[in-house]
């Protein structure tokens, strides 16, 4: 008896395959009631499309089914019966067919038992998921790192930077104490408005009735709160009033070193120049002080004076340099005293109120160049002789300590001054340029008498 299972040949009364060792059947089905596996030789229904027992595909072109040993037939060496080989699988099959461990089983062998095909891509999901979750860790690991050293590192620093107005170091440091420190404490200090009113209205009704190029600065002692007021300023021409800075740039080089006033000068008819001032007059051979020859530059504005003073400071230039490392960026020295030809040539010596009022403003404080050299300062500018402007209507004054300048031809008409009470002190500087000298000084003086009786009377 043929095993409907592996093939092998049995008994015809065994009950168990003596191969496989499945039971046999009572009754054979004949091959046109069952359909023969071509890999194991199993029987399966005809309408079967997979094997009953290895899971084989059956296809609608079936191929004939291995040869198996008969058992009605002996083989002779004459005849030899070749042993049944599986069907190859078809081109079409796909990859897990191919790969399946059942195909190439050989006959009278037992069939291994079928086992449940893993697919691919099944076998692909573990691996790709363990991938992905590598992924990530290296992921978050690499933006923890680059977070906390990198960035951090890379942060570009934020630095805080002091806003300045003018480039001046010396303006912060200098000047900054009158104008730009006021303006600096603005927004915490508390102004008095009313007086800053009656400041405005005093100019208007003076200096803003005259026609001409006209500018003002006022400012006060701390304790009346003024802020300080300012019109028009701009670059205006100088005349005398630049010896001013003269005087400062000599107080402050002979604070640094440079030069000792005491030093003398020996007068030389080279030097004589017309104007005012009355050295021109000395015999030649004179000898001053560099001291005393600032003393007549500020105290009669001799021309001469300011001439000598410049040549033993260094000349134009170095002048210069001193005015902007101090902190005066509208002032400038381009020519001495009574140089025609470079006036011709458009070159002339110009200065602000703002510079000037800065100026005064610190000497008062004893914050320009040191306490003492400002008080050296004041004592010479107390000494001037020309009260006709600013300090001639004042009668309610302790002292005053001023500077003027005048220029005929160009209609200018000067004053710079600090004016001291009893309890407060103001500084007051105007120019006025392209104007009748008679309307100037009158206007200046009568806003001189109202700037006194505002700021030095006020409660």
């Amino acid at each position: 008896m043929k095993c409907p299972y592996c093939g092998a040949i049995n008994p015809p009364d065994a009950d168990f395959c003596l191969n496989c060792g499945k039971k046999l059947p009572k009754s054979m089905p004949t091959q046109t009631d069952k359909k023969e596996c071509p890999r194991c030789h199993h029987l399966n229904a005809l309408d079967s499309k997979f094997c009953e027992n290895c899971g084989y595909e059956f296809t609608d072109a079936e191929p004939e089914p291995a040869q198996t040993m008969d058992s009605s037939v002996e083989n002779t060496p004459d005849t030899p019966t070749a042993p049944s080989e599986p069907n190859q699988p078809s081109p079409e099959k796909n990859a897990a067919d191919i790969a399946s461990p059942q195909l190439g089983t050989p006959p009278n062998q037992p069939p291994v038992p079928p086992q449940a095909a893993t697919p691919a891509n099944h076998r692909k999901v573990p691996a790709i998921l363990a991938i992905i979750v590598l992924i990530a860790l290296m992921a978050g690991t690499g933006w923890v790192v680059y977070n906390r050293y990198f960035r951090q590192s890379a942060a570009p620093k934020t630095t805080k930077v002091a806003k300045t107005t003018r480039k001046s170091p010396a303006r912060k440091t200098k000047a900054a104490a009158s104008s730009s420190s006021e303006k600096a404490s603005s927004s915490s200090k508390s102004y008095n408005t009313q007086l800053y009113d009656e400041v405005q209205a005093a100019v208007n009704q003076t200096m803003g009735q005259i026609p001409g190029d006209n500018s003002v600065f006022v400012s006060a002692s701390d304790e009346l709160h003024l802020k300080h007021f300012v019109q028009n300023n701009r670059p205006q021409r100088a005349a005398s009033i630049i010896k001013i800075f003269i005087m400062v740039t000599a107080f402050a080089k002979a604070q640094n070193g440079d030069l000792n006033l005491a030093d003398t000068y020996t007068v030389a008819g080279a030097d004589k120049v017309s104007g005012t001032g009355d050295m021109q007059n000395m015999p030649d051979g004179t000898t001053l002080s560099y001291r005393q020859v600032m003393d007549h530059m500020m105290e009669k504005s001799d021309n001469m004076a300011a001439n000598v003073m410049i040549d033993y400071l260094g000349g134009l230039d170095v002048v210069n340099q001193e005015i902007k490392k101090l902190g005066f960026p509208d002032t400038v020295l381009e020519r001495k005293m009574m140089d025609t030809d470079a006036l011709a040539a458009g070159k002339d010596n110009m200065t602000s109120v703002q510079d000037l009022g800065d100026a005064l403003t610190l000497i008062n404080n004893g914050k320009l160049i040191s306490k003492e050299a400002d008080n050296q300062m004041m004592a010479i500018m107390k000494n001037n002789q020309n009260h006709e402007k600013l300090p001639a209507k004042i009668t309610n004054a302790t002292a005053i300590y001023n500077k003027t300048g005048e220029f005929g031809q160009y209609g200018v008409e000067n004053d710079a001054a600090i004016v001291q009470g009893d309890r407060h002190v103001f500084v007051a500087v105007v120019m006025s340029q392209n104007g009748h000298s008679g309307e100037q000084i009158e206007a200046e003086s009568n806003l001189g008498e109202k700037l006194s009786h505002i700021l030095l009377d006020a409660d």
